[in-house]
């Protein structure tokens, strides 16, 4: 059942709210924002700037630095960023989450040698962080590695697809 019906059917006083520390939407905001208003209207609230700073499972009560909601069902995604493995290693470069990369090589801004692929990258400009944008980065890796262990540059034009 589409989640619309089972909230207009069996819940019609639910509500979805998303809470995000983000100021705005930071990926496809009109996509989504258009979509919430035409299949979900009056059922999505959208609250940027709104960093969740606590969680009391027991109360089921989320704490932020305005106010505490109370919810039904919580579904808290932790804070956005590379992996620890990343961090240990010095890899983390950009905005203390993400690490910086030489987008013609996938190298480490950091650390030479390291190679660094799909979410634990700053994305480049236009680039979402999706599977198939992680695929493109281990190809665009594999065929650096090849040149610069034949003593080559990588390729000052690599050409990288998207689907989303």
């Amino acid at each position: 059942m589409h989640l619309r019906n089972y909230f207009k059917q069996a819940k019609p006083r639910s509500k979805v709210l998303i809470l995000d520390a983000n100021p705005d939407v930071t990926s496809k905001g009109p996509l989504f924002k258009a979509a919430w208003n035409d299949l979900y209207k009056g059922m999505i609230e959208y609250r940027g700037n709104s960093a969740v700073t606590a969680v009391d499972a027991r109360t089921r009560t989320l704490t932020t630095d305005f106010d505490s909601i109370k919810g039904d069902v919580l579904n808290v995604l932790p804070p956005q960023r590379a992996g620890d493995i990343a961090k240990s290693a010095g890899l983390i470069t950009a905005n203390n989450r993400w690490c910086g990369v030489d987008w013609l090589s996938t190298e480490s801004t950091a650390v030479k040698g390291i190679h660094v692929l799909g979410d634990a990258t700053l994305s480049a400009p236009v680039m979402p962080k999706s599977g198939h944008i992680a695929n493109q980065h281990g190809k665009l890796a594999a065929a650096a590695i090849i040149e610069i262990m034949n003593g080559r540059q990588p390729s000052a034009d690599p050409l990288v697809s998207n689907t989303c």
